[in-house]
């Protein structure tokens, strides 16, 4: 009888622990699905909207012509520019070298890959809000900087 009973006790044991282990693992792969179906859902969607020009954003001249700046061994962006030190979309400090934009309007500058991905689906300043839609046109030349 006593074997009968240590058998039935740790064939408890064993679904109380294994039971909800499965359970929990399970909804842990269900829940990293649902992330990546829809992360790849907006990325996918946001993908189509920029080439599709639905997503909101500036055109492609329109976002090329805004001044690029060669950031010098200073880092220090024109006096023009409002944010000296960082770019505010990535927050990682401007490094010599690197290209940033500025916008037209408000004078904020960015890094070119950073504004460039956030104007082909917004026609707003990513710091400042103030629209790009009818901002002078800059020339396409890139400003040294030292």
């Amino acid at each position: 009888m006593a074997t009968h009973q240590l058998i039935l006790f740790v064939l408890i044991v064993t679904l109380c622990l294994v039971v909800p282990s499965i359970l929990l693992v399970l909804c842990i792969v269900f829940r990293f699905r649902a992330e990546g179906i829809h992360r790849q859902h907006r990325q996918t969607a946001g993908e189509s909207a920029a080439e599709a020009g639905t997503g909101g954003g500036l055109d492609e001249f329109t976002i090329q012509s805004y001044t690029k700046i060669v950031i010098g061994e200073s880092r220090r962006l024109l006096p023009a520019c409002k944010n000296e030190s960082s770019c505010p979309i990535c927050l990682a400090e401007y490094l010599a070298g690197e290209i940033a934009k500025c916008m037209p309007e408000c004078q904020h500058c960015f890094h070119l890959d950073c504004v460039d991905k956030w104007l082909k689906m917004n026609t707003t300043c990513p710091v400042c809000r103030k629209s790009l839609l009818f901002s002078k046109m800059h020339n396409d030349n890139l400003v040294p900087n030292l």
